[in-house]
């Protein structure tokens, strides 16, 4: 996630709040693509998911972590679409892949997200509510725990752009 973040910084940030919004807060590709600047509130903390934007069409808020307020303010817009268009962050996405040389996973922001949060907050209830699951937690628990440390979860959610590191 360090690689990538660095690399899309110093070549593509067009695409920085794409995946930053991926790995931190855990949202869906769909969503991140259809999400607008204004329903980003650093005052609140949270991310508004609007039905439209939503896969399930519930709203839901997801909160802003330290560090993707630090990825995000620096690039805040006061209203637009945070991404840019399915095919152009797909075309900077596949740079940004054979720059790094790192296999893309299909939603694999938002497993990265599901999995750290899981491990540091030790709370499966708490990051299925930011990812808008409403069944049991037993997919989480199924399949994110024991992926990473609370050591490792530390680290991830530490990772800052160097200016704000």
């Amino acid at each position: 996630v360090e690689k990538m973040m660095a690399r899309a910084v110093e070549a593509y940030p067009s695409i920085v709040a794409h995946l930053a919004v991926g790995f931190f807060a855990g949202l869906r590709p769909t969503e991140i693509i259809k999400l607008d600047w204004a329903s980003v509130s650093f005052e609140n903390g949270t991310i508004l998911v609007r039905p439209e934007t939503a896969k399930k069409r519930r709203t839901r808020h997801v909160v802003i972590s330290d560090n993707l307020r630090a990825w995000l303010e620096p690039l805040a817009e006061d209203i637009g679409l945070l991404s840019p268009p399915d095919s152009t962050f797909r075309k900077l996405r596949n740079k940004l892949k054979k720059d790094t040389g790192i296999r893309w996973i299909f939603d694999g922001l938002r497993h990265s997200f599901a999995t750290y949060h899981l491990a540091l907050h030790e709370d499966a209830a708490k990051t299925a509510l930011q990812l808008g699951h409403t069944q049991n937690t037993d997919l989480l628990f199924n399949n994110y725990r024991s992926l990473a440390t609370k050591k490792d979860a530390e680290k991830y959610w530490a990772l800052c752009p160097k200016q704000s590191a």
